[in-house]
C-alpha cells in the first residue's frame, strides 16, 4: 500500500517540519537494528534499547529519506533530502498508521505472531 507523507502527516496527526509532503512511502521500519532499509521507507523513531547508538543516521545512510520523530535531530543539515514528521507519541502515530493500513487493506489479514511479534498481511 502506498501513502504520501502528506497522507501519512494527516493520519498520524503529525506536523510536517521539513521535506516535500509528495514524497511516496511503502514500507514502515519501527527497529533500526536489524532493519533492512528499502527505498520508499518511514523510520518511525522509538529510541528502542536495542538499537544502534544513531538510529536516524543509519537509516539515512541506507537510503530511509522519511522519519517519523517527537524531535528534531539537532544535526538536521545531515539529512540534507530528508522528510520530518513530528509527532506527539511515536507508538501512538505507529498504531494510527497502521489502523489505516488495516482499515484499507483488501485482503484477508492472517496474522501469524513470529520472533519478535511481528505480523504480516497475507492476501
Amino acid at each position: 500500500m502506498i501513502f504520501s507523507v502528506d497522507e501519512i502527516a494527516e493520519i498520524a496527526g503529525a506536523k510536517l517540519a521539513c521535506g516535500s509532503g509528495s514524497q511516496k512511502v511503502e514500507r514502515i521500519i519501527v527497529r533500526a537494528a536489524n532493519a533492512a532499509a528499502l527505498p520508499n521507507s518511514i523510520y518511525f523513531d522509538l529510541k528502542r534499547f536495542k538499537d544502534p547508538a544513531r538510529p536516524l543516521h543509519r537509516m539515512y545512510d541506507m537510503g530511509v529519506r522519511v522519519f517519523a520523530v517527537r524531535e528534531l535531530p539537532e544535526d538536521l543539515d545531515y539529512f540534507s533530502d530528508a522528510v520530518f514528521l513530528v509527532v506527539e507519541s511515536i507508538p501512538t502515530a505507529i498504531n494510527l498508521v497502521v489502523n489505516e493500513i488495516i482499515a484499507r487493506y483488501q485482503g484477508t489479514i492472517v496474522a501469524v505472531p513470529q520472533r519478535g511479534g511481528n505480523c504480516c498481511l497475507k492476501d
